[in-house]
């Protein structure tokens, strides 16, 4: 089975949510050539400038001229300022709203569209780029400032997604879907709350944001931070091996599963993760064998990937030879009486006497090794 993502579409152009005239008039002037932009500016600085330092020279001509005004000029002026700041305030609330609440003040620059165009097809188009994305004002505006002034044809690091940040709508106390649980999930459990150095740096978007907005995790996501390399995570399984058939990760690790049966000492492990009798079971050329391990009463709890490693054995009679090895049964001889004083050819061997998937041996068999008994 071979998982395939939408492909995402050209971006459309983008309209500028500015009214009227105004964006045509902001994009004449950001369409300028930067250094006439840095000119411009270095001219209106000095400009207001010259002009403070005039007023402060001719102060007591201006003081003079106000004091000879009649009062109607000061009532209008007065008026004026006070419409002036409404008009400021209104203004500026609008501006805090676009910039804060709006997602076209992030996609108004046209390096966002085809982020954005992803963002749109996923799960989370209902919400605000700021829901996710927090950092403090002085990082906008710095950041502003790049956009503005450097131009950077590639979106760069910005408003890093903590993963507290996920966790106010994925982690519920009271989940009613999968999406809302992802703390009583193993596979998150076994990622994130983990005392292991090697998993101590993981955040949500370790795994989830191998591209930008795309955050389904594909099969490069687990290889994505350098945790689990192609090279040994092929699965080289038999008729699984191979170019011909593509495995997604998730098939056969069922990382959203409820987090119960934990080990005695209520701890997740990696082992967690082992494929069971319900992820490889969704193959149709396992059924017959599904069935013989049911009937057979699995004392392995029907967990495959206790025996089964397709990453590593190449066929399945490989399993035999982690009975011992993987620690389960390395000492046979504490298992039964019948396990005490086996020859050592016999001991990693566990083939001789028992058969895949049929954990009790029959009796009757047990002559065509031991020949010197007789009636």
């Amino acid at each position: 089975m071979t998982l395939i993502f939408q492909e995402i579409p050209a971006p459309e152009t983008i309209e500028s949510p500015l009214p009227g005239g105004l964006a045509s008039v902001v994009r004449f002037f950001l369409d300028f050539p930067q250094p006439l932009q840095i000119a411009g500016l270095v001219v209106g600085a000095v400009a207001a400038v010259a002009l403070a330092i005039l007023l402060w020279m001719r102060r007591a001509t201006v003081v003079g001229w106000l004091k000879t005004r009649p009062r109607a000029f000061y009532v209008g002026v007065a008026g004026a300022a006070i419409v002036l700041a409404f008009a400021g305030a209104a203004v500026g609330l609008m501006g805090w709203n676009y910039v804060q609440h709006d997602n076209g003040f992030c996609t108004g620059c046209h390096i966002m569209g085809p982020s954005f165009e992803k963002f749109t097809q996923s799960e989370h188009s209902q919400l605000e780029c700021h829901d996710c994305h927090q950092q403090p004002i002085t990082a906008s505006m710095r950041q502003l400032y790049l956009w503005v002034l450097e131009r950077p044809e590639d979106i760069g690091e910005h408003a890093p997604v903590a993963t507290e940040v996920c966790a106010s709508c994925h982690i519920q106390d009271d989940p009613n879907e999968t999406w809302e649980a992802i703390a009583s999930t193993q596979g998150h459990q076994v990622h994130l709350t983990s005392d292991s150095t090697a998993l101590a740096d993981v955040q949500c978007v370790t795994c989830h944001a191998p591209e930008v907005h795309r955050f389904a995790p594909a099969q490069e996501t687990c290889a994505s931070s350098g945790c689990h390399l192609p090279a040994h995570t092929d699965i080289v399984l038999g008729s699984m091996a191979g170019e011909e058939t593509t495995f997604h990760c998730l098939m056969c690790h069922q990382f959203t599963a409820p987090a119960n049966g934990l080990p005695a000492d209520g701890t997740l492990t990696a082992e967690s993760l082992m494929p069971g009798i319900a992820a490889c079971g969704s193959c149709h050329a396992m059924a017959p064998v599904i069935d013989e391990i049911v009937a057979s009463g699995d004392p392995h709890r029907a967990v495959c990937g206790a025996c089964h490693n397709p990453h590593t054995q190449t066929t399945p009679a490989a399993a035999f030879e982690t009975c011992t090895s993987a620690g389960c049964h390395a000492n046979p001889a504490s298992l039964t009486p019948f396990h005490r004083g086996l020859h050592a050819d016999v001991v990693d061997q566990c083939a001789t006497c028992h058969t895949a998937h049929g954990w009790t041996v029959d009796a009757a068999d047990c002559r065509s090794c031991h020949t010197e008994l007789s009636d």
